[in-house]
């Protein structure tokens, strides 16, 4: 008899990426963080490669990486965002899966369908791209053809079955509740389960029948989550203590039973810390509890799978019209396409009538786009389909070499350099026609939010690829169809009012990203040459800025080169600013020098004459294309501010030095006294103290014997705490924890007593300052020094010679005071 434990998690967020710019742009409802992907980055993500496993006074005793042990799926679009944003993270999710496949022979990691549509209501051929784009890229970030596939929302239908069968994935995972009967595979009568109640301890294989007979591969192995268990996780409170988790996951293991039985959970692997704080902590340490105390074996599914195949067979149900099954939605699939009752608020009288015209809107949209692809793609690639199906190669390196392959295998013949610009922007058409159907869109409450404007951003932007290939207007069948999508919100009207009044207007003509470029730049002291700016590599050419009175004109040349089409082009600028916030930029194609010049002449003459008159210049020399700050993206307008402002704030921050100066003796007297300060003071106080501590730790807080020395930090601070001033201490901290990790990296490269009583001492002056800084980014690194210094057993650097008996002791008491259990180096602290 034994105990198998898997934990599964599902780790994805939608694609936020504008897809104007294929960045995120801040999202205010994430703050403190720019954008949800960043928050969850640091509530989820990040702690889950660095769990800490702690002791009765919160010490910690060990540190893991939680990926290590637990099954996972990663979205694609999801990792490739980890992979430019937090590649220390991203390291960690690919080392803890080749770890797994070290120690079990199977990796944690399993592929997912690329960017979380419902399967069963996409037509065959995307549900082939998505299959297909998933495969590809978990192969190239993991090494290794995937054995396994997350269906978004386990979504799952007969035809979904044959495809996956058809692409070589060999086992899903999903929810009790979607199984219908029962078998063992040697025969006998079925048994019904589609109550949920089939067994979740053993896998079971699913057979897919055309005509009364199996399909020559037959069959597709099936996991089923204990949902009851998997629930608690998400919605309960086991994870508010690690012992109750590790004894709750015990009690579904069933005595009775002599065979192996597999215990598997599967849930949003952000359980783990964002919807649960500390979420990540809880499962470490049930984990090794789990294993310690209880007898499991943590493994993941394709392992037990490899020891324990089906000896049973299951039928799925066929959902509402066959078109499947989820778990997330009590009605098949309706969720996505249907006012079915499901919505993340079931108190709220909102109704969600407004998913099925959005469903047939961009079901209409897809179709004329798929018919303009194959009619134009036919002009390029052997097979457009095929082609589309490639395109994932280019997706994740859009380097120029990449290109070249891709046309070599799948063009029709060698293209010239205006067909390769083509053939790329039908395939973005299609890349964008994907991305419209991620769930997301569909699975919360109302029209207007962000997620359903997100993918409605992706089908505009499909939208103005078309315009290229086609006279039809593809636009007004489009946005007629979302008329009958009604928001619940009282003044938003209908998906198509939301649609020309938000979506389209947020369109980024590369004429726009010039603009915005530009804005960005003219008010430096120092402009950039050459710059990739969003998706644009942007080159300057030859410029000029003049100043005549209050009137500022910068005007020149650029050359843009797409690094998505690797189309380019060039445009004739001009940039006026008249103090304030007034802004005219005129941005104009162009195809000679000569044209350039001519422009450039006869806008300078203008402006030597009668600079005022520029403004009414520009927006006739730019018609349609000359902009203000109204059409930049939020960000860009409060860096444009920023910038503006920076001269007026250096004499803001004088004038308060001045104030803070002259009547400090005076205030402090009367503090002294016991009267109350003035307010006014009180801010010119704080201010300029502040900045005062800021600039000297800028200065010298890499010279922590220099910064004693001197001894003004600890002045300003203990000025502060004497007369009750507030200061702002976070940018401090931030340099002098930014200054603990490089001496931790050092120590790293170079486990010395003198290293070790550098940072005792760094440590100890933060102490002294009473600064606050966050450990966990330097914990974690002393705790990787350990474990590089003797291996995965850090316990063991207590043995060998006296100086390393010594080195071990140093050790043991910096890691006391970098909260650590002093145990961790296997030595007790030295009093």
């Amino acid at each position: 008899m034994t105990k198998y434990l898997c934990i599964h998690g599902h780790f994805y967020q939608p694609p936020r990426e504008n897809p104007w710019i294929e960045e995120i742009e801040r999202q205010d409802s994430a703050a403190p963080f720019h954008d949800w992907n960043e928050r969850i980055l640091k509530e989820c993500y990040e702690p889950n490669c660095h769990a800490r496993i702690v002791d009765g006074h919160n010490r910690i005793t060990d540190i893991v990486n939680n990926y290590e042990q637990i099954s996972f799926n990663f979205g694609p679009t999801l990792l490739s965002w980890l992979e430019k944003k937090a590649p220390d993270v991203y390291r960690h999710i690919l080392a803890a899966d080749r770890e797994s496949m070290r120690r079990l022979g199977y990796g944690n990691a399993i592929a997912q369908a690329y960017n979380h549509i419902i399967l069963p209501l996409a037509n065959d051929r995307d549900k082939e791209t998505q299959i297909i784009w998933g495969i590809e890229d978990f192969k190239r970030r993991f090494g290794r053809a995937p054995r396994a596939m997350w269906l978004p929302e386990t979504a799952v239908n007969e035809e979904t079955v044959e495809a996956l069968i058809k692409h070589g994935i060999s086992w899903i995972i999903l929810s009790p509740t979607q199984a219908q009967s029962v078998r063992k595979l040697s025969g006998g009568s079925w048994k019904n389960v589609a109550d949920g109640s089939i067994d979740t301890t053993r896998p079971y294989r699913c057979f897919v029948k055309k005509d009364g007979a199996k399909v020559p591969r037959p069959y597709l192995d099936i996991f089923f989550f204990n949902a009851a268990l998997s629930g608690e996780i998400s919605f309960g409170n086991l994870l508010d203590d690690g012992d109750r988790f590790a004894e709750r996951l015990n009690q579904a293991f069933n005595p009775g039973e002599q065979r192996a039985q597999l215990v598997n959970v599967a849930t949003d692997g952000e359980t783990y810390g964002h919807h649960r704080k500390f979420g990540e902590m809880a499962l470490a340490y049930a984990l090794r509890k789990a294993t310690q105390r209880h007898g499991f074996t943590v493994t993941n599914y394709g392992a037990f799978l490899a020891q324990f195949p089906p000896e049973w067979e299951v039928a799925l149900k066929p959902g509402p019209h066959h078109e499947g099954t989820s778990w997330s939605c009590a009605h098949g699939v309706s969720r996505w396409k249907d006012d079915c009752g499901c919505k993340v608020n079931w108190q709220s009288p909102w109704n969600q009538r407004w998913r099925k015209p959005l469903r047939e809107a961009l079901n209409l949209l897809r179709d004329k786009l798929a018919a303009l692809f194959a009619s134009r793609g036919t002009g390029f690639f052997q097979d457009p389909w095929a082609a589309r199906n490639d395109y994932i190669s280019i997706i994740m390196d859009r380097r120029a070499e990449t290109i070249a392959c891709f046309l070599s295998r799948t063009a029709l013949r060698t293209l010239t350099r205006e067909e390769q610009i083509d053939a790329l922007k039908l395939l973005e058409m299609q890349r964008h026609a994907q991305l419209m159907f991620t769930s997301c869109g569909w699975f919360f409450d109302d029209v207007s939010g962000i997620e359903t404007a997100q993918i409605l951003m992706c089908a505009d932007r499909a939208l103005y690829l078309a315009e290229s290939f086609t006279a039809e207007d593809l636009e007004i069948p489009f946005a007629a169809h979302l008329a009958a999508a009604q928001s619940n919100i009282a003044g938003l009207g209908t998906g198509t009012d939301i649609y020309y009044r938000t979506i389209k207007p947020a369109r980024m003509s590369v004429e726009k990203v010039v603009h915005q470029f530009l804005m960005l730049t003219a008010l430096k002291e120092t402009v950039p040459r050459s710059e990739l700016f969003y998706t644009y590599q942007i080159d300057l050419m030859e410029h000029h800025k003049k100043t005549k009175g209050k009137v500022f004109l910068f005007a020149g040349r650029v050359h843009t080169v797409s690094s998505i089409t690797t189309e380019t082009r060039a445009f004739f600028f001009a940039l006026a600013y008249q103090g304030s916030y007034y802004f005219k930029c005129a941005v104009v194609p162009v195809s000679q020098t000569s044209d350039v010049l001519s422009l450039q002449n006869e806008l300078l003459a203008a402006f030597d004459a009668s600079p005022e008159t520029i403004f009414q210049a520009l927006e006739k020399l730019g018609g349609e294309h000359c902009y203000s700050l109204h059409d930049l993206l939020p960000e860009a307008k409060q860096a444009v501010l920023r910038l503006i402002i920076d001269k007026k704030i250096t004499a803001y921050h004088d004038m308060l030095a001045r104030a803070f100066d002259d009547n400090r003796e005076t205030v402090e007297a009367a503090l002294r006294e016991g009267l109350i300060i003035p307010p006014e003071f009180k801010i010119a106080a704080e201010h300029t103290l502040s900045n005062r501590l800021e600039r000297e730790i800028e200065q010298y807080g890499e010279q922590i014997g220099e910064l004693e020395k001197r001894g003004i930090a600890k002045g300003i601070l203990q000025q502060a705490h004497q007369f009750g001033y507030s200061l702002r201490t976070a940018h401090a901290e931030g340099i002098l924890c930014r200054v603990l990790k490089q001496k931790i990296i050092n120590l790293k490269q170079d486990v010395s007593r003198a290293a070790i009583e550098e940072i005792e001492r760094f440590l100890a002056f933060i102490r002294e300052l009473d600064l606050r800084i966050d450990l966990t980014d330097a914990q974690n690194l002393f705790y990787e020094a350990l474990k590089n210094r003797v291996g995965d057993r850090p316990e063991k650097i207590s043995g060998g010679s006296e100086d390393r008996q010594t080195i071990a002791q140093a050790l043991a008491n910096l890691a006391v005071n970098l909260g650590f259990s002093g145990e961790v180096c296997g030595v007790g602290r030295q009093k």
